[in-house]
């Protein structure tokens, strides 16, 4: 099982860790993982089914549009 840190997953997206958290309440994105203190992972392959799954669900509005 590979890992991502918060941080890259914070760089990859281009946002803020309050977006994060906002998309983990409300848009489903895969929970963090608590390794030490305030590190946080995430499963690599959780995240990018997530992506996976948003990409397909914003190219299916763009063609029913």
């Amino acid at each position: 099982m590979n890992f991502i840190s918060r941080k890259d997953v914070l760089e990859m997206f281009s946002v803020s860790v309050w977006t994060l958290r906002r998309w983990e309440k409300q848009r489903g994105f895969p929970k963090a993982i608590p390794v030490s203190g305030a590190i946080r992972m995430y499963v690599k392959s959780d995240v990018d089914a997530w992506v996976e799954a948003h990409t397909s669900c914003a190219s299916d509005t763009r063609t029913s549009i």
